[in-house]
């Protein structure tokens, strides 16, 4: 701003406008800090008239000022050509939720006067101030999440252990008797053992699998890049019995890398390659194709707006006996088997799994099947 007179120049009463215009409080000191304008929100916020403080000292009407060395540098540098910036000090004088500018005046290269604009940052304090306090609740809570997953896990374990226990006694127990007592029993009571046998196995799988789920509904841990192609080979050598005795085939495409728990991705890869030699087709041997691409979504499978998002589509192809259709919407509910539960032994958590595997990774699982045909599950990974 040049203060020399000039046909272009600001008239004054223009000048005293603009400045009463601003929301801030303006104020200007001449080389002998003596203050030469103030405009109307200065008069407002203060109480204090211009004709009151025209002419008047700096520290006349403000004598904190004199104690306030940052600002006193803050003016002096300003006097010296620079623009200067004071931050907010909470219960400094003029500083309390207010942040300083000085901006030197010039008349040519000479500096006559210091303009100080002074800002009110109490709303934007109050919000930096409740995020901080949510900051610290959410920190808090996470906290007490952590403690008690671990309380859980220490609980299921202990549980679960002392559940196997007798389990396991009971079952060697029927079978100590099948062979100190198999001559004099007749077939039916052997037949009745066993069942008993197969039933006390059945309760220790669905024993495992619970803790299982609550160990992925529980789990607080931090997403790491995984390489999906070493945890199919991984399954793979897992399965590598099941997959010769049952002449497998599986096919893959250069799967990719995404940001998640290996163990838990590990898993998801072992429900649905098992559910698929589980359910193979007797009248052919089980193929498993596994595909990558990516894919551009605008919903979620629970209709949520995700227009725009990359996502990772794996794909588990098989050519086993299929899903009919009315049964498709249910196949990830907990404890459902919809198949001869002789035929194919299982809890019927498999497939929950794998949708909370999917969920814990911020991503989804879809299926579509044909009867006869096979049924294909695509795994859907955001592209962080």
């Amino acid at each position: 701003m040049n203060l020399t007179h000039s046909s272009t120049s600001i008239s004054p009463a223009l000048s005293d406008l603009l400045n009463d215009c601003s929301i801030d409080r303006v104020m200007a000191i001449n080389c002998e800090w003596e203050i030469i304008a103030w405009n109307a929100t200065s008069e407002l916020l203060t109480g204090l008239n211009r004709q009151d403080v025209l002419g008047k000292q700096l520290t006349e009407v403000f004598p904190s000022i004199t104690n306030d060395l940052e600002m006193r540098a803050a003016i002096e540098s300003a006097f010296g050509g620079y623009k200067t910036y004071l931050p907010s000090a909470a219960g400094r004088f003029n500083r309390h939720n207010i942040e300083n500018h000085f901006i030197p005046l010039k008349d040519g290269r000479r500096v006559v006067a210091v303009m100080n604009i002074m800002h009110d940052v109490a709303h934007r304090i109050k919000a930096e101030t409740q995020l901080q306090n949510l900051n610290s609740a959410l920190a808090e809570k996470y906290s007490q999440l952590e403690k008690l997953s671990e309380e859980l896990t220490s609980f299921t374990s202990i549980t679960t252990d002392n559940i196997r226990e007798p389990l396991q006694y009971i079952y060697t127990s029927l079978e100590l008797i099948m062979k100190s007592e198999g001559r004099v029993l007749g077939d039916s009571s052997k037949a009745n053992l066993r069942r008993m046998q197969v039933s006390l196995n059945r309760i220790n799988r669905l024993i495992e699998d619970i803790t299982e789920l609550f160990r992925i509904n529980s789990a607080i841990q931090t997403n790491v890049p995984v390489d999906l192609n070493i945890i199919l080979e991984k399954v793979k050598q897992a399965f590598q019995r099941k997959i010769s005795e049952r002449n497998v085939t599986i096919t893959c495409t250069e799967l990719p890398e995404v940001k998640g728990i290996a163990e838990m991705l590990q898993l998801l890869f072992q429900n649905l390659i098992d559910n698929s030699i589980k359910f193979r087709h007797e009248e052919r041997s089980p193929v498993i194709e596994i595909t990558s691409s990516v894919v551009i979504l605008n919903k979620d499978i629970a209709g949520h707006d995700v227009k725009g998002n990359k996502h990772f589509c794996v794909s588990f192809k098989d050519n086993g006996i299929g899903i009919p259709a009315e049964h498709l919407q249910k196949i990830f509910t907990m404890f459902v088997q919809l198949n001869d539960k002789k035929k194919y032994p299982g809890s019927g958590l498999g497939l929950t799994f794998s949708r909370k595997i999917m969920d814990t990774h911020k991503g989804f699982i879809t299926v579509s099947s044909n009867v006869d045909l096979g049924t294909t599950f695509n795994c859907y990974f955001p592209i962080q």
